[in-house]
């Protein structure tokens, strides 16, 4: 689908493969040997592309190459030292390859291959892109909440993922976020939560690729939801929410401010319980659900409550404080029992404790995450644990056991022979001289 993805492992793992392939071909005394070394190849990446129906253009830069190192391999059967020009093949083919890749163009969402026209994004100039601007600079002296960068006549399939030219840098939607200390409320994300995967798509609806997740027309319950304190849209247009307060100008975009914004940690005293995620995300977005009155919750051991006449909760606070990348604390208050919900992504990896006794997580209002709490004031600890990362330090472990293990077997069984000694050589078999034997 898009080998260029490829391109910089390849650059690493080419030249190692082709050495060991190049090695075995010069010690090979056999025409018939080399021949079969040689078949393999051609099945894979002769044979194989005409089968699945390859275009032929996309395998004409293939080809000169693959004529290339056939000639190569031909007079290095009769000439070794022609062994260089294999290296130089391949250093072209990479290099060209290389140039090649990364040429392509879109035209109405149709993907043209053209290897030597101007590249698909012009090259980023890395000092304005680790550049603090005024935005920037303006939410490094604001901490708390997240970012959203909307602008809908900026909008691609695959979100703003390609907006880094120079005057598109303050909309900060190429995920510069990471760079500077920020959060931000959208991206892209190889590995993806499904929840947020399926929230985004179905708040804001429009064709979007693969696991991006942005918005285009944001709307109230996802800026609640994910806990969104500002907004960066193009100056001079419609501001992208309402009420909004415009905060700091740079070129031709704008940072707004949400006054009305949630905190990141809140309690709710009133929640509905629901069977399933499907039913969950169909309560969330459903035209009477008001998030700031009651939760929608999943799972079991926590009752409905209804809501109260007044108003959505009793007196409460919740005092969030993140402790790190995978902890944080939420310091509660509250006269009624209630469900703490923390505008961070459920996982089942997270978990809580309250006043130091271990507690249940609960996904509420399907994206975020809820722990209950009874009356009074408690501490809430939060920590994320994988236990894939510790199955995945054990397997590399092992493996290298199994290597190590495997280099021992083997140095015990690997000789090297030593040359035989002539008996009109004056040097022995270790190198030193052969003292003549006594008359």
């Amino acid at each position: 689908h898009s080998p260029r993805r490829f391109q910089f492992g390849l650059v690493l793992v080419i030249p190692i493969l082709a050495a060991l392939g190049v090695e075995a071909w010069r010690t090979q005394r056999s025409i018939v040997n080399r021949v079969a070394m040689l078949i393999p190849g051609l099945v894979v990446w002769g044979v194989l592309p005409h089968v699945s129906t390859a275009a032929p253009r996309y395998l004409s830069l293939f080809l000169l190459g693959a004529a290339a190192a056939a000639v190569a391999l031909v007079v290095t059967a009769f000439r070794p030292l022609g062994l260089a020009l294999l290296a130089a093949v391949l250093a072209v083919e990479l290099a060209v390859s290389g140039i090649s890749g990364q040429h392509k163009l879109l035209h109405e969402h149709q993907e043209r291959v053209a290897p030597f026209e101007p590249p698909l994004m012009a090259p980023v100039r890395l000092d304005s892109y680790m550049r603090a601007g005024k935005i920037v600079q303006a939410l490094q002296a604001h901490p708390g909440g997240r970012y959203l960068s909307v602008d809908p006549k900026a909008w691609r399939p695959w979100g703003y993922t390609g907006r880094l030219h120079s005057d598109e840098l303050p909309l900060m939607g190429g995920q510069r976020s990471m760079i500077f200390g920020l959060e931000e409320a959208q991206g892209y994300n190889p590995i993806e939560l499904l929840r947020n995967w399926m929230f985004v798509r179905t708040v804001d609806p429009k064709k979007i690729r693969y696991a991006v997740s942005y918005f285009r027309h944001p709307p109230s319950i996802a800026l609640d939801l994910l806990d969104v304190r500002w907004i960066i849209g193009r100056a001079g247009g419609e501001p992208p929410a309402h009420p909004i307060r415009r905060v700091v100008r740079q070129g031709d975009w704008q940072l707004y401010s949400l006054p009305d914004a949630p905190t990141r940690a809140s309690v709710m005293t009133s929640w509905r319980i629901v069977s399933s995620p499907e039913a969950a995300l169909r309560e969330v977005t459903g035209a009477h659900f008001n998030p700031t009155r009651e939760a929608v919750l999943e799972g079991s051991g926590v009752r409905p409550v209804a809501a109260a006449a007044g108003g959505g909760s009793a007196e409460t606070t919740a005092v969030y404080r993140q402790l790190g990348p995978q902890e944080a604390r939420v310091d509660v208050s509250t006269k009624r029992p209630g469900v703490v919900v923390v505008r961070n992504a459920f996982d089942p990896n997270w978990t809580a404790s309250v006043d130091g006794r271990p507690a249940v997580i609960l996904p509420a209002d399907y994206l975020v995450q809820g722990v209950k709490v009874p009356a009074g004031r408690h501490t809430v600890v939060l920590r994320y644990d994988d236990p894939a990362v510790g199955y995945g330090l054990l397997g590399s472990a092992l493996a290298l056991l199994a290597v190590a293990i495997a280099a021992l077997a083997l140095s015990g069984r690997i000789r090297i022979p030593m040359p035989r000694k002539s008996p009109n050589d004056p040097l022995g078999s270790n190198g030193a001289p052969v003292e003549p034997a006594p008359e």
